[in-house]
């Protein structure tokens, strides 16, 4: 069988399994293109044109993600969301240093400080945003316990090759029969592990929205139907 067939048998069980969630995704995009082009900022507001660049980057990080785990390839879609991640905090920190900012944009300072203290510039997010409200959300520790530890130290543990993980993506599972004398080469079909990736793409690409629409102060009633429609849709699965 070739990969091409082997990509579309896994889509096509990608899409009888979760035609809610890819509707919910495609409005997320569409919302996110839109504040997108209506963020508005001056060529010299490097902080304000910084989060946008990574936003866009990001936009295109979601549908790569996606992309990848519609057709059955866990571990890749898992290091695209991961970046997607990075960029967020970076977007974050760039805000609110703006002179720090105008450097990274110019090319005269790299990011590479964050790379190694996510966690501490987690924690300082938290700080500023309980003072000054750039994200919306009433949580006080939000970007330590949620985005940090709840979506980036499990993106890490794919990206850092835990064995538990890399083995289920690997290793061929027939009728909960593993056999661990053979591998799978192409892409793999996994329910549980696919429901889990794709509820981090949504809920993240709508906190990407969410930060751009509270930066840019933009109001729009698109964003705003396709953000009940997400908490409804997480609300409800909280319930079951």
């Amino acid at each position: 069988m070739t990969r091409t067939k082997e990509e579309r048998l896994v889509l096509n069980q990608f899409k009888s399994n979760f035609k809610k969630e890819i509707n919910l995704f495609r409005n997320i995009l569409s919302t996110l293109q839109i504040i997108l082009e209506s963020s508005k900022t001056s060529t010299k507001d490097y902080n304000r044109n910084s989060v946008l660049v990574l936003a866009g980057l990001n936009y295109k990080g979601f549908t790569g993600s996606f992309d990848r785990i519609s057709k059955g390839y866990i571990s890749d879609s898992e290091a695209i969301l991961k970046k997607t991640i990075e960029s967020f905090l970076a977007q974050g920190y760039l805000f609110l240093n703006p002179a720090k900012a105008k450097k990274w944009y110019k090319g005269e300072m790299e990011l590479k400080s964050l790379e190694s203290n996510r966690l501490v510039l987690s924690k300082k997010l938290d700080i500023l945003n309980n003072r000054e409200k750039f994200f919306p959300t009433d949580k006080k520790d939000f970007f330590e316990g949620y985005v940090y530890r709840n979506f980036y130290k499990n993106s890490n543990e794919i990206a850092h090759l835990n064995s538990k993980l890399v083995l289920r993506e690997m290793r061929f599972d027939r009728d909960g029969m593993i056999y661990d004398n053979t591998m799978v080469l192409g892409p793999k079909w996994d329910l549980e592990f696919t429901k889990i990736i794709i509820n981090r793409i949504i809920m993240f690409s709508m906190f990407q929205a969410s930060l751009l629409a509270t930066l840019f102060k933009v109001q729009n009633k698109e964003y705003e139907r396709t953000f009940r429609k997400i908490y409804k849709y997480f609300e409800d699965k909280t319930s079951l």
